[in-house]
């Protein structure tokens, strides 16, 4: 069966289901989009514009120059990766697949180069590890700081070991020459607040629709049928988390499983992002030649190699086997984060309405 065939049939399993129970559709598109609206969406916005502005003023061929050292002789990579890989940790995915993109776009990577870079430059955002997973989710703030340092560490290992299946990428990439544009600075800006804001429109639909795909279809149920002997808890948790990583984390944070086990498969999850993050970083490389089946089989090792060094990591936490519920939930203020998101899609349904009427008019002098 070809995978065209195979996104058919999900897709109409998918359908079937939520016709079915369209109150569990309802419900988990409702929740992709508060995520989206409150959180996602006013987060992001200031990282994608204010990157792309550094990018479109040549900051990056110097920043590189920083980096060169150390990128090179560890991961046979130029510079420019250097930024790339910072702002993916800082801002969280799928930052690194779009910084890659516009390096790529603009000439300043080659096709392999982007496509090893963007197997290892999409972490996860340190606050939503140490903030919302630990404390939130885990109720265990000690263990932040040992989830963070697994999967940063694993993600370095993922580098280090496609390195050696990059051998030639050293030899293969250009010099970055540094370019400035020389537009307006409020151009620049409404530029950038336009692609940032395509960008995350994008992500909003993608987050709503997987959320939905996950709740509709009774997958981990399936399992559970098949192997009995499963955790029912974590099952749907884990299940969860590999279509979106928010909610498997949430829900496996809340079963009764050991800390320790609890922990593994977080960090598992960590690792692999989620199919939601994977089909956005799918989307916005979809312009490039990078392939999606080496991010995938790296998100696999990241999160296999993440898991096993919070194992080895277990005997040097000092926790109870029991879940800690008597500390006081994550309270994580969202106020004024909602108008973040209306006064930026105001602004840019304002830009294209301006750029259409641009076009009207030099299309009617024309004529």
């Amino acid at each position: 069966m070809t995978a065209l065939k195979l996104i058919s049939c999900f897709t109409a399993l998918t359908m079937i289901m939520m016709i079915l129970s369209p109150d569990t559709a309802l419900t988990a598109a409702t929740r992709g989009m508060t995520t989206w609206w409150n959180i996602v969406f006013p987060s992001l916005l200031p990282f994608f514009v204010l990157t792309d502005l550094l990018i479109k003023g040549g900051v990056v061929s110097y920043v590189s120059k920083l980096f060169a050292p150390f990128m090179r002789p560890l991961f046979r990579l130029p510079g420019e990766a250097g930024f790339v890989l910072v702002m993916g940790t800082v801002a969280g995915f799928p930052m690194g697949a779009k910084l890659t993109e516009q390096l790529y776009s603009k000439r300043a990577i080659t096709k392999q180069t982007a496509e090893h870079l963007v197997c290892f430059t999409n972490a996860s955002n340190p606050i939503f590890i140490t903030g919302a997973i630990a404390v939130g989710f885990l109720h265990e703030p000690r263990t932040g700081i040992f989830l963070a340092a697994c999967h940063y560490i694993g993600n370095v290992f993922v580098g280090l070991l496609l390195r050696m299946y990059y051998k030639n990428n050293a030899r293969s990439m250009p010099s970055l020459t540094p370019v400035r544009s020389e537009a307006p600075i409020g151009k620049l800006l409404s530029d950038s607040i336009k692609q940032a804001t395509e960008t995350l429109l994008l992500i909003g639909g993608l987050m709503i629709v997987f959320s939905v795909i996950q709740a509709s279809l009774p997958i981990a149920d399936v399992l559970l049928i098949a192997l009995p002997f499963l955790d029912e808890a974590l099952t749907h948790g884990l299940v969860a988390g590999i279509f979106e990583l928010t909610i498997g984390a949430e829900l496996i944070g809340s079963s009764s499983a050991s800390i320790q086990i609890k922990l593994i498969l977080i960090s598992f999850l960590l690792g692999f992002n989620g199919l939601s993050v994977h089909a956005q970083v799918a989307s916005i490389l979809a312009h490039t030649p990078v392939r999606y089946r080496m991010f995938l089989l790296s998100r696999l090792l990241h999160g296999t190699i993440s898991a096993g060094l919070m194992t080895i990591a277990l005997p040097f936490l000092s926790l109870s086997d029991t879940p800690v519920f008597n500390q006081p939930e994550l309270s994580i203020s969202t106020y004024g984060l909602p108008w973040v998101t209306a006064l930026t899609l105001l602004i840019y349904g304002i830009l294209l309405i301006r750029k259409f009427s641009t076009q009207r008019i030099s299309y009617v002098r024309r004529h």
